[in-house]
């Protein structure tokens, strides 16, 4: 086999690969046996430490990025709204964390909304704000998917950075 027909495969293969990818079909049945597997066997939806595969596809990498800014900036403000004070970056780190997991399989119905939030913000102009109702929407989802004990997660995080602070303000012994 030749340079070139070894390339020619190669290249073949990576279109292939990246024409599943973007099967919406093929996904879910592979989303499906990753659920059914009960771990991340790297057949659902694309996490952070699969960046070389979502590289390859330019368009899949950009909508993913942009449907993460979008949902960590609405935890940002859905936790701000709180008021938490210097608890605050703690609870979007750890809000962060806990929401990752949650929307790393989420069910058709929350991934159907997630993938019409995100085309609406690409389909308009990089400097317009999201919609109103499509902010609205994805803060039902973000408290759709967080459940209870996250959110007590969450909130513990803010009080733990509160107390560690105020200790610290005042030269207390800090506790485990």
């Amino acid at each position: 086999m030749t340079e070139s027909s070894t390339n020619a495969t190669r290249n073949q293969a990576a279109l292939d690969i990246m024409a599943q990818l973007n099967d919406p079909e093929w996904v879910r049945a592979a989303a499906k046996l990753e659920e059914e597997a009960g771990c991340d066997i790297s057949a659902g939806a694309l996490s952070d430490h699969q960046l070389g595969r979502m590289m390859s596809d330019t368009e899949g990498f950009y909508q993913h990025q942009r449907l993460r800014v979008l949902v960590f900036r609405e935890l940002r403000q859905l936790l701000a709204e709180c008021e938490l004070g210097i608890g605050l970056p703690a609870a979007i780190s750890t809000g962060k964390k806990i929401l990752v997991e949650r929307l790393r399989a989420p069910s058709d119905d929350i991934q159907s909304q997630l993938l019409s939030i995100v085309s609406e913000d690409l389909s308009t102009p990089q400097d317009v704000p999201l919609p109103d109702e499509a902010k609205e929407n994805l803060r039902r989802i973000i408290q759709t998917v967080l459940q209870a004990e996250d959110w007590e997660t969450i909130s513990s995080a803010a009080v733990k950075a509160l107390q560690h602070n105020f200790r610290a303000r005042f030269d207390l012994p800090q506790t485990a």
